[in-house]
């Protein structure tokens, strides 16, 4: 899984350096589109009986996914100072951190009250809610960030 992310990320960036000069939108729309193939893989691997499948649509999750880091930096480091980039950055990664600290004490709280421990299958359910509001509510702000990057430059 490992592998899967950190190429994502580097073929994310990639991507997003290499085809920039057609539209400055494109590092929002690689990870628009990562974000909207991850939903679907998500789904399919938390309702599969098939232990495998799941395992390659977790991967394949990871892979689509895992391309946001690098466009979003470099959008943020290019439409600020320089001197200012550190902070944006700092900013960025301190806040991400804390949402993944948050996430599990919520997905556990409500795991608990739905009655997860006698019903396994609402896991599948929670991780399928979680990963659909999390990514496609992120699509909203990525999608604004973008066009704001594309007015700066």
């Amino acid at each position: 899984m490992t592998i899967f992310g950190f190429s994502s990320s580097l073929i994310g960036g990639l991507l997003s350096d290499k085809f920039e000069k057609n539209s400055y939108m494109t590092k929002s729309r690689i990870i628009m589109g990562g974000h909207f193939l991850a939903v679907p893989l998500t789904a399919f691997a938390c309702y599969t009986s098939n232990f495998w499948l799941a395992i390659a649509c977790f991967a394949a999750k990871i892979f689509v996914s895992g391309s946001y880091y690098a466009p979003a930096i470099t959008m943020m480091q290019n439409s600020t100072d320089s001197s200012n980039s550190g902070m944006v950055v700092s900013a960025y990664t301190f806040y991400a951190y804390l949402a993944q600290t948050i996430a599990p004490l919520i997905f556990g709280f409500l795991a608990k009250s739905m009655g997860a421990a006698s019903d396994p299958r609402v896991y599948g359910k929670l991780i399928t809610a979680a990963v659909t509001l999390g990514y496609l509510g992120s699509n909203i702000f990525y999608y604004k960030a973008g066009r704001a990057y594309e007015s700066l430059m």
